[in-house]
């Protein structure tokens, strides 16, 4: 499971989050086959996913954090992301 540092967890406006994660959409192919993980916006939370396997237009993973918000999709559960909806992402090292 990632691990956020305790002072990355917060809760922020809508605006603030597009502030925040102003590099949504623009993460090239390239960069995200070298993420290990990539955020995304689920309803009214930011969740890390895990990448499994990177296609044409969008990454298929599992949820890699625990949720906060009871609409969020569950720890491990396998989600779809479109590169579009990529907010952040966690390179390899």
């Amino acid at each position: 499971m990632l691990r956020e540092p305790a002072d990355n967890i917060e809760m922020i406006c809508r605006e603030c989050a597009e502030r925040k994660y102003g590099n949504k959409g623009k993460f090239t192919k390239e960069m995200i086959k070298n993420a290990t993980h990539v955020k995304k916006l689920f309803g009214n939370e930011h969740l890390w996913v895990k990448v499994r396997e990177v296609k044409d237009d969008h990454v298929i993973g599992t949820i890699d954090n625990v949720p906060v918000f009871e609409d969020s999709p569950a720890y491990g559960e396998e989600v779809k992301v479109f590169f579009s909806e990529i907010e952040d992402l966690f390179p390899r090292m």
